[in-house]
């Protein structure tokens, strides 16, 4: 029974590797690697952990509590003074759903004809903006509000299943730090809401349900029981990866034969999604002559020129096919060549990559962000800086969580017919299916790699300490705590120092959300002779600015400084028009002008509810909050 926790202690080291070695835009390698270090050393030679559990409940309490309010504050301060321009899948989740809140069900683009797996996470959200509209917030607080529950409800519940199973401090206060100290909390999942923290909250309340199944009477059993098939149903409809709790369990029961709680799991686990009925109620139809066969998916994981991530070259030949069978024939004749090409010495490297990036969190801060609506100057005063810190931090805490189970793992031994310990064979079977799923069968994308991080959490909680070796260092006149955060401070900042990039290029504001041509969003056309404007507010200084139109248009774009009334004229490249030119911090509007006697189209984007810029859209004389050009202005000329 051990090799499965063997499997998954290598795929850990080829994350921890992959943390180190995935490439980035600047060569942080070592940086990564000796802070990392200096964390297990520091954890091996200092011992905090020893002094942590010396607390008292009441300065316990007290720090958990300065933590979490902390973490509330920061994070607030973060969606009113930094928001982010949402683009590419999330934001066309969010556009459908919010016009869905408001009533009108026209599925209006391609996009999901070809990724239909995304109508229950839209439907489900547009549920969620009715109320949120029904009590006056706007649909970017509607999210932001829905975002705030899931994450700091995924970190609570975290932090009271590692108390309420270990009853150590030390448990509880490490995965504080990992969860509030790191970027995990005031990025991605604060930022842009989309299925993979949905899908990480249900699989700790799965599991937690499973742990705690020998407590509950049988009456709670039943209750119980149907909360876990409603949860599993849910999550399948979230996202369809969940299904690899199937096979996880059907191995573990094979394993393990359990007597009593897997037998409600199976059935859980087995249970159909919905997604017939979600149809239905969100008014969509399928429409195969936009879908993608299930192999079009498997053929991407095995493109070597992506690394086995999403392939544009492959989406693209999919769609010049005219059928769903035609597609499905062309993507098996090129699997097949892909397959014979690698050799099982290439599958096999393909299979390790794909698991390497799936374990990798380097880049957590960028995922579906397109920058910020308008960067602060002092933010983009150090903005390599902060996105250089953010990588060195995420990374290494992955690097020690990875490192910590490994050392947990390796040696554990399975015993049969104990509750608890078939659930943690039974996580360690589910995060071997979420890695072998994406890196044997699948594409591969950071973002599905982190479904695995709470039942991380979870096999720490359920496994004994590891032991380590323990070292006095009598010889430290300052309390070993304060020497531990004094020497960890001086690495981070020489690490920091050392790695400095030069400057690269960064978003000063921007409004990149759309809905895109590829999926045959309707272009606004402009009549003859009429204008449309937009005021772009800059906090910091700019040296490009473009602006979306289409290929073949003929417009006007002109730029004007509202404070000197100096006007410059973009010129088009391709499908926008673009300028080089340096620009100071303040106000510029952005006008548009059709001279031509025909009607041109122009990329305009309207949602309902959603305020995608901080100025509003100035159309036929009349102010559009929720509508916007498409622009970007950054602080580099190229």
């Amino acid at each position: 029974m051990r090799v499965w926790q063997r499997i998954l202690c290598l795929a850990l080291m080829i994350g921890m590797a992959a943390c180190v070695l995935m490439p980035r835009p600047t060569n942080w390698q070592y940086q990564i690697l000796l802070v990392a270090a200096v964390l297990v050393l520091l954890g091996i030679l200092v011992q905090p952990a020893a002094r942590l559990e010396r607390l008292s409940a009441r300065r316990f309490k007290i720090l958990l509590g300065l933590l979490g309010s902390a973490l509330i504050l920061t994070q607030l301060l973060i969606l009113i003074f930094l928001p982010v321009t949402v683009y590419h899948d999330p934001f066309r989740v969010l556009a459908q759903a919010a016009q869905m809140a408001g009533g009108n069900y026209d599925w209006n683009i391609t996009y999901f004809w070809r990724y239909s797996q995304n109508v229950p996470i839209t439907w489900l959200l547009s549920r969620w903006l009715m109320i949120t509209n029904w009590l006056g917030l706007s649909v970017n607080w509607g999210v932001n509000l829905l975002e705030l529950i899931l994450l700091d409800g995924f970190i609570y519940l975290t932090l009271l299943t590692a108390w309420q199973l270990t009853h150590r401090k030390k448990v509880v206060l490490g995965l504080a730090a990992f969860l509030m100290l790191t970027p995990f909390a005031y990025t991605y999942y604060l930022q842009v809401f989309y299925t993979d923290l949905p899908n990480m909250l249900i699989l700790l309340i799965i599991f937690r349900q499973l742990i705690f199944w020998s407590n509950f009477s049988h009456r709670q059993k039943w209750i119980r029981g149907l909360l876990l098939s409603g949860l599993t149903g849910l999550g399948m409809l979230i996202k369809a990866n969940l299904i690899v709790l199937v096979p996880a369990i059907l191995l573990t029961v094979l394993l393990m034969r359990p007597k009593r709680s897997l037998k409600l799991a199976l059935g859980v686990a087995l249970s159909v999604p919905a997604h017939a009925g979600i149809d239905r109620a969100a008014h969509f139809q399928q429409n195969d002559a936009y879908k993608f066969p299930t192999i079009a998916w498997v053929t991407m994981g095995m493109n070597e020129r992506t690394q086995g991530t999403y392939s544009s070259a492959d989406v693209i030949r999919n769609i010049k096919q005219k059928d769903l069978a035609t597609r499905q024939k062309v993507d098996q004749k090129v699997l097949k060549k892909r397959l014979a090409d690698m050799g099982a010495a290439g599958i096999a490297r393909q299979v390790i990559i794909k698991d390497g990036i799936l374990l990798d969190v380097s880049q957590m801060t960028e995922w579906y962000n397109g920058g910020f609506k308008n960067a602060p100057a002092w933010y983009l005063r150090f903005a390599d800086h902060w996105h250089e810190l953010a990588v060195l931090m995420m990374s290494s805490a992955a690097i020690c969580l990875y490192l910590l189970t490994i050392m947990r793992l390796w040696k554990w031994r399975p015993q049969q017919h104990d509750d608890r310990q078939t659930v943690l064979m039974l996580l360690v079977m589910t995060a071997l299916g979420y890695l072998g799923f994406h890196a044997l069968l699948w594409e591969a994308e950071p973002r599905y790699g982190q479904a695995i991080l709470p039942l991380l959490f979870m096999i720490l909680m359920l496994t004994k300490p590891a032991s380590v070796p323990v070292v006095q260092l009598k010889w430290l006149k300052l309390p070993q705590p304060a020497a531990s955060v004094i020497v960890l401070f001086g690495v981070l900042l020489l690490a920091w120092n050392q790695g400095l990039p030069g400057s690269n290029t960064s978003i000063v504001a921007a409004q990149r959300s759309q809905l895109s041509t590829q999926y045959h969003a309707r272009p606004t056309f402009l009549a003859p002779r009429q204008t449309v404007s937009q005021q772009i507010r800059l906090l910091a200084a700019g040296s490009r600015i473009s602006v979306q139109t289409y290929a073949n248009t003929d417009l006007n774009v002109e730029l004007q400084n509202l404070q000197t009334r100096q006007k410059w004229q973009l010129t088009r490249h391709g499908d926008s028009q673009h300028l080089c030119q340096d620009l100071g911090a303040g106000t510029y509007q952005v006008t548009v002008t059709n001279p031509t006697p025909k009607p041109q189209p122009i990329a305009i984007l309207k949602t309902n509810r959603y305020q995608m810029a901080d100025r509003p859209l100035i159309f036929n004389g009349h102010a559009q909050r929720d509508a916007s050009l498409i622009y970007l202005v950054s602080n580099q000329c190229d």
